[in-house]
């Protein structure tokens, strides 16, 4: 990925365009504007790059495509965090757009609550929508609970998050409470109503399911030159989902009918394996282990593409 494109969205329109050269060592640098979804694009492929590192620097937002804040092509959002009401956005080779998601689906990790001088890691996730547009204020995600009101993000909304949920977290992030302490729990409150989502790669070979709804994302192509070490997922369960790479898997169907002549499970060895023809012809190779007991199926209940 050498080139990377930013259109800049506000809620009907694209309203400006630019160009980051990722071998470039002078950062790109933009100015932000209120109520906007940045949507970042890999000009060789046409879709959102795999993955982005962003950092806090006062109220600005630092960017960079190739994993490392050290290295060339940064882009800088100019008072990104005047605005909160902004999000980061990409279209996946399904053809939807998604929020860019922390990896640790930590809620102190998503791009708009960071502190300043803290980076993470931003992939692709939760629930896809059709246009690149800003939710603006004409959809409803205001909620009030206990007589506190609070808009919140769409990011939010894009993960599926219920509306109870946020309603706890905006009443509970308001800052101070009657008795003018912070209130600590507000993070841990939003966490528990969130999707978790687990990246595996070469660098992290396992996933740790936990008692929320996880999703294990995961990197197949790392996976698949790393044959020689299988990733495991551990403590998988029913309302858990797998999610591959659509770059891989460009002929499955939209409803995941046909997954199951790429990607394979053996329940005796707990085993997936992909093959990139669907045919049996080319041999499969196995990328991941399950260490639980339950019975996987090959197909939407259990897996996502994206």
């Amino acid at each position: 990925m050498r080139n990377v494109v930013i259109n800049v969205h506000n809620g009907t329109k694209t309203i400006e365009t630019h160009h980051v050269n990722t071998n470039n060592t002078q950062p790109m640098v933009i100015q932000a504007q209120g109520k906007m979804n940045y949507e970042f694009v890999d000009a060789d492929r046409g879709v959102a790059p795999n993955h982005i590192v962003t950092k806090r620097v006062g109220k600005n937002l630092v960017i960079t495509f190739n994993d490392s804040l050290d290295t060339m092509g940064k882009l800088i959002i100019e008072d990104f965090y005047k605005y909160p009401e902004s999000g980061l956005i990409g279209l996946s080779e399904g053809g939807h757009y998604y929020y860019f998601v922390p990896d640790s689906a930590g809620v102190p990790d998503y791009v708009t609550q960071l502190d300043t001088d803290i980076a993470s890691g931003h992939a692709l996730g939760g629930e896809s929508f059709e246009n690149p547009w800003w939710v603006g204020e004409s959809s409803t995600h205001s909620f009030d609970i206990s007589g506190m009101t609070a808009d919140i993000s769409p990011w939010l909304l894009g993960l599926g998050v219920g509306a109870v949920g946020l309603g706890l977290y905006a009443g509970l992030s308001g800052g101070d409470d009657d008795n003018g302490k912070d209130n600590k729990d507000s993070t841990q409150v939003m966490s528990n109503q969130t999707d978790n989502v687990m990246v595996v790669d070469k660098s992290n070979m396992v996933a740790n399911c936990t008692d929320k709804k996880d999703i294990v994302k995961i990197q197949l192509k790392d996976l698949l030159d790393s044959s020689d070490e299988l990733a495991t997922i551990d403590s998988f369960a029913n309302e858990d989902k797998i999610q591959l790479p659509k770059e891989l898997l460009t002929a499955v169907n939209d409803d995941l009918s046909n997954l199951n002549e790429y990607v394979k499970y053996d329940p005796t060895t707990k085993t997936l394996s992909y093959g990139s023809d669907g045919s049996g012809a080319i041999d499969a190779v196995n990328f991941a282990t399950l260490n639980n007991s339950v019975e996987l199926n090959v197909d939407s209940s259990h897996f996502q593409i994206i």
